[in-house]
């Protein structure tokens, strides 16, 4: 099709899709190039390339051919940066051998689509950008090639469901989950791991990159939610109704010192005594379709007193690994809990228990625990109750609502 005067693209494009046209090639109607799409807010209806006046010409005469094709779901992704070191060498092509990158096989989990990034940086850059992409075809498993090289620190993230892709297109208010991998690392070639995204349970967590630490009589908080393999999300109430509803609470001796709703996150000033602290953290998902972890509390209980340095706080967290799919459901009984610190050091236990729910925690029951390792009796989706405390009387208490499944 020939560009217009004053019609947007979007409406040729729509006209054409109403006619049956799959895909959609406008040419400039002037000598040159004009990419300019008459119009924002609007979602084309089929593929669509811009051609050059001369190129549109070309295709007419049949003199020209354009193509198009790609993978919808690809099995495959490569990050790849590609340094210049000293100068910039005369040949800048370059060939990706898989044996001279690093692999990470990413399991998706969840119900819907994703979205996904990876950020890649350089010793003397500060911060990273990068495009986020769709991740078609979730939940599945991907393998992703990343450039090896001991100089460049490598982290992605995954925000599930799947955002819009472009911000002129607005979806329906929906909240999203942003997670991010706990560090920042370089890779080596040849080097294979494994890594995981939305496994269920989402619970309260502390984020790896920003722990809950204490300078003077300052303390620095940060929770949101994380996932089973860690990855953390800052998730807080929403600004439109059937979305999160979050609240979170400082205590120190009992006392309520600070509370919101918003984003739990901010420099605290307290009393340099040695105090008793609690922190309570309440999550809700109220978006429909919601399927599991709708509701969790989490409540750490710790004492601190002032310091000199910045010094992480004794905060424990508890680590679930129930052998699920990729649609968080599993036929296994059996539950792994793991307790440590927030600074991943191991945590000598006095106490650890759980309890079950399969009625949305309307009746509880104890489970017993060996080593940590429970076996669980029921079917449907299950709701879990966590008690920890270390030999220095610090606790956890984490409830989380349809945990995932048990078929």
């Amino acid at each position: 099709m020939q560009r217009e005067d004053g019609v947007p693209v979007a409406e040729q494009v729509a006209r054409a899709a109403k006619a049956g046209a799959r895909m959609v090639a406008v040419y400039n109607d002037k000598p040159g190039v004009n990419d300019d799409p008459g119009g924002y807010g609007a979602q084309l209806k089929v593929p669509t390339v811009r051609l050059s006046h001369e190129e549109g010409r070309a295709v007419l005469r049949g003199k020209a051919t354009v193509t198009a094709k790609g993978i919808t779901e690809s099995p495959y992704q490569y990050d790849l940066l590609l340094p210049e070191k000293g100068q910039i060498s005369r040949n800048l092509n370059h060939v990706a051998r898989t044996r001279d990158l690093a692999r990470i096989d990413n399991a998706y989990h969840g119900d819907g689509a994703m979205t996904a990034a990876r950020y890649g940086k350089r010793p003397w850059e500060d911060f990273a950008l990068a495009y986020s992409r769709p991740v078609t075809g979730t939940p599945r498993t991907r393998v992703e090639y990343v450039s090896a090289d001991p100089e460049t620190q490598w982290s992605a993230m995954a925000i599930t469901p799947e955002q819009p892709y472009n911000n002129a297109f607005p979806g329906p208010d929906t909240p999203h989950f942003v997670l991010g991998e706990t560090k920042s690392s370089p890779y080596k070639a040849g080097q294979r791991i494994a890594h995981s995204w939305g496994k269920a349970p989402l619970t309260g967590g502390i984020s790896a990159q920003s722990p809950i630490v204490r300078a003077g009589d300052q303390i620095r908080l940060r929770v949101g939610m994380t996932d089973a393999a860690r990855n953390f999300s800052d998730a807080y109430s929403s600004s439109f109704p059937n979305g999160f509803a979050t609240d979170f609470r400082v205590y120190r001796d009992d006392e309520l010192i600070a509370q919101t709703a918003y984003k739990a996150s901010g420099v605290l000033a307290t009393t340099p005594e040695d105090a008793g602290y609690r922190v309570e953290y309440d999550f809700a998902n109220n978006a429909p379709g919601a399927r599991l972890s709708t509701r969790t509390k989490t409540s750490w209980t710790f004492r601190s007193a002032h310091t000199t340095d910045v010094t992480p706080l004794p905060l424990l967290q508890v680590g679930y690994d129930a052998a699920l799919d990729l649609r968080n459901r599993t036929g296994s009984k059996t539950l792994r809990l793991t307790v440590r610190h927030q600074d991943g050091s191991s945590a000598p236990l006095r106490r650890l228990a759980l309890q079950t729910s399969f009625d949305d925690g309307r009746t509880w029951t104890d489970v017993p625990l060996k080593n940590g390792v429970a076996r669980l009796h029921g079917k449907g989706t299950v709701s879990l109750r966590v008690t920890a405390e270390d030999d220095r009387g610090n606790a956890i208490a984490q409830e989380t609502v349809r945990a995932y499944e048990l078929r």
